[in-house]
């Protein structure tokens, strides 16, 4: 589903697709979509959506509540071991099949039926509690090292479709590792997508706490 191509204006001041039309970003926030949902659930949501006149939609790969060892609606979690560098992939994608329908294959069909509907997918790789825990109780599994792993995996696997990456997941910057982490995973999302570190092929962003700016801790970085 060939959605245009987003990106920054010249101006740095909005949004325009690939032939310079102005692109009002207007999301709704569905941040277990991918995580709860069921196939029929997903297409109940992303058609509403649609139809009220979307044109977005804000969501996490690995979500805030119990997104790491929760099954999603088919019994399945994203990571082998809670680990970022083993995404848990299986053979094949027949949803008829549980041993072939993994948690990714299931991503891949909201991502589609999202762009299906004319809806991108502000995607959160993960939700900001895995690399800066706050006063969660859930476990840092990000470091710089695997979070460039996982970026690259991530970038490879949705480089065709029409995703706007959002880095950070609700929370601030609180340590040069914390940054370290965040350009880690910006970097290796550019690789997967254009197979070389070139942030112009790519549209991203920061998602802080709430009160804070996108751009307070990383203005100057390509992204």
């Amino acid at each position: 589903y060939a959605l245009p191509s987003l990106r920054v204006a010249p101006s740095g001041r909005y949004l325009t697709t690939e032939d310079g039309r102005p692109f009002v970003y207007l999301a709704d926030t569905a941040w277990e979509l991918l995580h709860r949902l069921s196939r029929d659930e997903a297409e109940v949501y992303l058609k509403t959506r649609a139809d009220q006149g979307f044109n977005a939609i804000q969501t996490v790969a690995l979500a805030e509540l119990g997104g790491l060892d929760a099954p999603n609606a088919y019994g399945d979690t994203p990571l082998v071991d809670g680990d970022p560098s083993r995404p848990d992939v299986t053979p094949g994608a027949d949803p008829r099949d549980a041993a072939q329908y993994d948690y990714w294959d299931h991503v891949d069909h909201i991502v589609d039926r999202a762009a299906s509907r004319g809806l991108y997918l502000a995607l959160l790789p993960t939700w900001g509690s895995r690399w800066n825990r706050g006063k969660s109780s859930d476990p840092e599994i990000f470091t710089p090292d695997n979070a460039e792993s996982y970026g690259r995996w991530l970038g490879e696997r949705y480089r065709s479709r029409p995703i706007i990456w959002v880095l950070g997941g609700d929370r601030d910057i609180q340590s040069d590792r914390h940054k370290a982490i965040i350009r880690a995973m910006a970097k290796g999302i550019a690789i997967g997508v254009s197979g070389r570190e070139d942030y112009s092929q790519v549209l991203m962003t920061f998602h802080p706490r709430g009160g804070r700016s996108s751009a307070q801790w990383f203005h100057d970085d390509p992204w």
